[in-house]
């Protein structure tokens, strides 16, 4: 079986985040989709939500990327950590 981890954390779920989860369904045959988001949303695929807000992810502890104007980097690290954690948590 395939596992698919989707991660989103924001205001909204973008339009491209289920457009993927479409694509896996429509091209896969043995898979599970996982998507880790903040949202409270209706499941209307065959994901699976998971509340990241379960997870204790030491985000205020990381200075290394504080100062820096772009969000990229303090983003890109902290889905990287809500990931982990999910994986540890599940025993992925």
């Amino acid at each position: 079986m395939t596992n698919f981890i989707l991660f989103h954390k924001g205001d909204s779920l973008p339009e491209y985040i289920k457009i993927c989860i479409e694509q896996i369904i429509k091209t896969q045959t043995n898979y599970k989709i996982f998507l880790l988001t903040n949202l409270k949303i209706t499941n209307d695929w065959s994901a699976e939500i998971i509340d990241i807000n379960q997870y204790d992810v030491p985000l205020n502890d990381i200075s290394y990327y504080k100062n820096d104007p772009n969000p990229l980097w303090r983003t890109s690290l902290e889905r990287l950590f809500y990931i982990n954690a999910f994986i540890i948590f599940s025993s992925l």
